[in-house]
């Protein structure tokens, strides 16, 4: 037997042996899933005074939402105008099955839409998630879905939502901006609010340092100006 030969053989033993190891893997991850569900619904209660107090910020969910990885790239500019509307965001976990949850966005009146709250839904089947389209009722001609069609995208950007409401519309979830909103950003809202704020309050030193200096710098510039003359 050859050495490649011999290889090939070696190979397809692994391969076989990874397959099981991959099935354990994806039984592992499913259980992780439901088990963390299960300890989320428990919050539930602490997650709605929590609602309560961070009420009293304004646009809370909209300015998490947009510094936020997976909600900020699916956002597009015409959609920061509703997004101000959004009063509140939660997310609802099935009792029975607790991986199983629902995104609920609560909007006050506005002229895009009539709808006071927006429901996406997500189950767990056979390990994966699924989604489900969210219904809207558009007023006449405000629509802010986009079709595929009529977007332009580049080779890298096909596949790739178009736009925050065109992602609550449909059945796919590529980025899985659903998921990590439910099990990392809704646990830890607090906590990464308070992170974007201190980020932007370092980017404003920066600019505000940098005026200085700029400041400085032409102040010296025109006092040598003056020696010379």
């Amino acid at each position: 037997m050859s050495n490649e030969a011999k290889f090939e053989e070696i190979f397809t033993e692994a391969a076989a042996l990874d397959e099981k190891l991959s099935a354990i893997e994806e039984r592992y991850e499913e259980e992780q899933l439901k088990l963390f569900g299960k300890y989320e619904l428990e919050k539930a209660s602490l997650y709605k005074e929590r609602a309560a107090i961070l009420g009293k910020i304004d646009n809370f969910w909209s300015i998490l939402l947009e510094y936020t990885s997976a909600s900020g790239d699916l956002l597009l500019p015409s959609e920061h105008e509703v997004l101000s509307c959004l009063v509140d965001i939660s997310v609802e976990r099935d009792a029975a099955e607790p991986a199983n949850f629902k995104i609920i966005y609560k909007f006050s009146e506005n002229e895009f839409f009539t709808d006071a709250e927006i429901t996406k839904e997500y189950k767990l089947v056979d390990g994966k998630y699924t989604t489900s389209k969210a219904a809207i009722s558009w007023k006449q001609g405000k629509s802010l879905v986009v079709k595929e069609d009529d977007a332009e995208m580049d080779d890298d950007e096909e596949g790739m939502m178009l736009g925050f409401f065109t992602w609550l519309e449909s059945e796919e979830d590529k980025l899985q901006a659903g998921l990590q909103f439910a099990n990392e950003i809704y646990p830890n809202a607090v906590s990464i609010f308070q992170t974007t704020l201190h980020d932007e309050d370092d980017d404003e030193s920066d600019l505000d340092e940098e005026d200085i200096e700029e400041s400085e710098d032409e102040e010296k510039a025109q006092a040598s100006k003056k020696r010379k003359k």
